[in-house]
């Protein structure tokens, strides 16, 4: 369990604290890297398959549309 001073207690770790911090920091910054490419590929997936729906969807007219109510 962690007394109220921790603080003080790790006085000496600077260099293991320092090194961890930038390791969580280094790790976020690849995390949102990685997001964000991931994003813009799945944002034009999406384009893409709208583009497509669009190119294939059947064309009805009226006469069909009244047919089918």
């Amino acid at each position: 369990m962690m007394s109220s001073n921790w603080g003080t207690e790790l006085w000496d770790q600077f260099d293991s604290l320092e090194k961890h911090t930038g390791w969580g920091i280094d790790f976020l910054e690849r995390y949102t890297k990685f997001i964000k490419e991931r994003a813009d590929i799945e944002l034009s997936y999406a384009k893409q398959i709208r583009s497509l729906s669009k190119k294939y969807q059947i064309k009805r007219g009226r006469e069909d549309e009244s047919r089918l109510v």
